[in-house]
């Protein structure tokens, strides 16, 4: 997948104009399987820094790509999601996810962005062999 797979992709979920321009997006072409499927994309606040999420048919992908300096990135596969949940609100919305050993809760997200990401998370999980 290359960045323009992603654009369009953003594109067809209708956050083009939130994530189109970020600079996150190149390191996740890179990250992500030939046909992988994007379901969301968010930016929240994770461990102090601001971070991108990307909901996939298959896994969770968290970025952080610093100005200078080397980035970061976190990959939990869906099936290791036990439980998930989201609080909207005019200002600081949030989600959160639940494995069997970390919990990730994601601060300061978009609102329009918490009914996409429920929706990416009930989406089907994809079987990709290892």
């Amino acid at each position: 997948m290359d960045k323009k797979d992603i654009i369009s992709r953003l594109q067809e979920l209708n956050i083009y104009d939130l994530y189109g321009f970020k600079t996150e997006l190149k390191p996740l072409a890179m990250i992500l399987l030939l046909d992988e499927k994007i379901n969301c994309v968010a930016t929240a606040i994770y461990e102090g820094k601001r971070r991108l999420i990307c909901v996939t048919d298959y896994r969770m992908i968290i970025l952080f790509t610093p100005i200078v300096g080397t980035g970061e990135s976190t990959i939990i596969k869906r099936k290791a999601v036990i439980n998930f949940s989201a609080n909207k609100k005019v200002f600081n919305s949030n989600f959160k996810i639940e494995t069997d050993d970390k919990e990730y809760i994601f601060r300061n997200t978009q609102r329009r962005i918490i009914d996409l990401f429920l929706w990416a998370m009930d989406q089907p999980i994809k079987v990709y062999e290892d």
